[in-house]
């Protein structure tokens, strides 16, 4: 695969757009996150209400029981309305009277013969206490009578009385209750209405937990084919640039190859002609010495020539050359020929 190729792979755009509200795929997350949201604003209302409803109750409860009233006023207030002051006082009043009758009746004796004037005989005496006697005895009687009626209605108003207090304390106490009951009642159905609100927010948060793994596995699905992919064209384009790269060293190692050996060869052609220019040097050297020997052994002729004795018997005299075999003029003659 080309690299441009692998790089349309590489650069291109992993995943697609997701919709929410998808017909195809049956998801309409919007419609029913929309739908839960007025669930919730509906629980929250009916929670606001319902929390008003709580500080009311709340606030009857707390009037009753900061203001109740005790059992004494109560029943000072009772006392009052059933007249125990007033059949109290009668009651002590019809005592009073059967008690002065009664201490009237005991001093009778002693006030009989004070009041008559005079000293009375046993029997005046004793007639004047019958008398009086019978006299003191029906009033006792009335009184008695009367403090007895007195007495019951004493006793009645007194019952009356803390019957009634007993009655509004009862009353009292059972508003209280009520009230009480009442608030915790509202408190409960606060308490109710505000787990409404959690679990509605619980299955909102459930339609966002499932539109957000929706999404994360349409995408992560999506992520994953395009890595395959990207794996599969990274492995192949590897692939191409091990190949190019094994050719490039091939073509390199050749192109090597055909360097050293055009090389040895220039150096062996070298080296020939570096032989051949070192020979044609030894024997120019070679001449030039015998050329110079020539030049020596000239100079040494002419030099002899004009010395007639060294001519006639030096190293290169006329009679050694002859008796060698050659005259001075052949033996130059041979030295032009080296």
């Amino acid at each position: 695969m080309a690299a441009s190729s692998y790089d349309s792979v590489w650069r291109s755009t992993p995943v697609s757009d997701w919709n929410p509200n998808d017909a195809s795929t049956g998801h309409d997350f919007l419609n029913q996150i929309d739908t839960q949201k007025g669930n919730v604003s509906n629980a929250e209302n009916i929670y606001k209400q319902q929390a008003g409803q709580v500080a009311d109750s709340r606030n009857t409860y707390n009037d009753l029981f900061n203001n109740r009233t005790s059992y004494n006023d109560m029943y000072n207030e009772a006392r009052q309305t059933a007249g125990v002051d007033d059949a109290k006082a009668q009651y002590q009043k019809s005592l009073a009277a059967v008690n002065g009758v009664q201490s009237a009746m005991t001093a009778l004796p002693s006030s009989v013969n004070a009041n008559s004037g005079r000293a009375l005989t046993q029997a005046q005496a004793q007639a004047a206490m019958a008398n009086n006697m019978n006299e003191y005895n029906s009033t006792l009687q009335y009184w008695q009578n009367q403090n007895a009626g007195d007495q019951n209605m004493y006793q009645t108003a007194l019952s009356e009385a803390q019957n009634l207090a007993g009655q509004n304390l009862s009353e009292q106490q059972y508003n209280i209750n009520t009230a009480l009951t009442n608030y915790q009642a509202q408190m409960d159905a606060a308490q109710k209405a505000y787990d409404q609100i959690i679990n509605e927010r619980n299955i909102l948060r459930t339609i966002y937990g499932q539109m957000f793994d929706d999404e994360y596995n349409h995408r992560a699905q999506e992520i994953e084919a395009w890595a395959t992919q990207v794996s599969a064209e990274t492995q192949r384009f590897v692939q191409e640039q091990e190949t190019a790269r094994n050719n490039a060293n091939l073509a390199t190692q050749n192109a090597w190859n055909e360097y050293v050996k055009q090389k040895d060869a220039q150096d062996k052609a070298d080296r020939d002609a570096a032989n051949k220019a070192s020979a044609r040097a030894n024997d120019i050297d070679a001449i030039n010495r015998v050329y110079a020997q020539y030049k020596s052994e000239v100079s040494d002729l002419t030099k002899n020539a004009n010395n007639f004795g060294s001519y006639l018997i030096g190293e290169n005299s006329l009679f050694p050359s002859m008796f060698n075999g050659g005259t001075a003029a052949s033996r130059g003659a041979a030295l032009k020929n080296k």
